[in-house]
Order: structure tokens, then sequence, then C-alpha cells
């Protein structure tokens, strides 16, 4: 099972992250402001050897997975876009979205975790606890010929390769959420000298006009 990479100009994705999200402009997870959507719409990102704007790559990641090229549940309604910026930066929200659609209840049942009857849709951590039995099930029926897997097989493949792609999202920034020292270093110890450790990724490159 390979997932495919999307590659983004991080730097030109940070700048946005630090110029286009002042305080206010966007409070929390499936709370995005207009303004901010339209300027991440059009940012392009490299996906599969192809250029598109970041709209479009997620309406292509959320179909496969949810089904539809919207996220709807009982709290109301998500565009792509406003899904996958959740994903990136609000994975811990984004991991209660139900947005895996399983069409047969036997296949999250084959993996020992907790089932729904009929057709329905899980979230990330209702899956995460049979995580290992998922993984080794997608690659054990992934060896098997596409024409010879039985129905079960195929969608228990398509679920985990599903799962991977939401894991490559909402591990895509973590470089961004990890603490970082500059201690040892003598031109970052000046610029942040009243803290040395602990800086997050968004403080230095706020002072990125000093370096």
């Amino acid at each position: 099972m390979k997932v495919k990479n999307f590659i983004l100009p991080v730097f030109v994705f940070c700048a946005l992250v630090i110029l286009a999200l002042p305080a206010g402009a966007q409070g929390g997870a499936g709370n995005w402001d207009e303004e901010v959507l339209a300027k991440f719409a059009e940012i392009p990102v490299q996906d599969g050897g192809r250029i598109k704007p970041l709209d479009t790559f997620a309406k292509f990641t959320l179909l496969p997975l949810n089904g539809m090229r919207a996220y709807r549940d009982e709290e109301g309604r998500l565009t792509a876009l406003e899904w996958l910026l959740d994903c990136l930066f609000y994975p811990e929200a984004a991991m209660d979205y139900r947005h895996f659609a399983v069409d047969n209840s036997e296949i999250i049942t084959n993996i020992g975790a907790a089932a729904r009857e009929g057709r329905d849709r899980y979230s990330y951590n209702e899956l995460a606890p049979a995580r290992s039995s998922l993984m080794e099930l997608g690659q054990r029926y992934s060896a098997i010929e596409e024409a010879d897997r039985s129905a079960e097989e195929s969608m228990t493949v398509n679920l985990a390769h599903n799962v991977l792609v939401f894991e490559s999202l909402i591990h895509y920034l973590d470089f961004a959420r990890n603490d970082h020292s500059v201690e040892g270093s003598v031109l970052l110890g000046k610029i942040f000298e009243d803290k040395m450790t602990g800086l997050r990724t968004s403080e230095i490159l706020a002072r990125g006009d000093k370096l």
C-alpha cells in the first residue's frame, strides 16, 4: 500500500499561516473565515507529479475516504478545504470526524474494532485501537492480485490506505508543533535571549527578519 505524498511550498505556506491567520481570523476547528479559506484555496501543491490548487487536492483526497467531496455530521457541513485545514491545523479534532466510509461492518469486526450495523462512517479514534490489525490485514490482502480479492479484502485494503492518507495529513505539520531549542547558537541566542528553549516554529519564523 503506497501513499502518495503531496508537496506544498512550506515557506509560502508558513508565511500565509503567520500573515493570513491573525488573532480572531478563525475560531478553531470547523470555523474558518471566508477570507482565510480564499487565500488557502489557491495555494499550489504537487500531488502525484501534478500541480493543483489546495482546494482541488482537498476534494480529491476526501472523496475516497468519505465517498463525498464534503464532510457532514450532526453538527453541520465542512467543505473539503475546511476539512483538510482541520486535519492540518487541528488534528485532535479531525481524529474524531467520522469520515471513513465503510460499506460492510464485518470489515470493522474483522480488525477487532467496535462495529455498528450496516454501512456507516468511522472516525480515526474509533479505528485507532485496531490500527495494527488493520495494517496487517491490509498488507496481506494487498499482496493478492486485485482481480482475485474478495469484496471484503478489497474494502480492507482501501480502508488501510485511507487511514495512512489521513495520518499523512494530520502529521504533515508536526515540524511546526515541535518545540525547538536555540541553546548553543550565538546568533539565535542573541535574538531569542528571552526564551532559549521551548520555541515553536511560528515564533522562529515571526522573527525571521532578524536572522
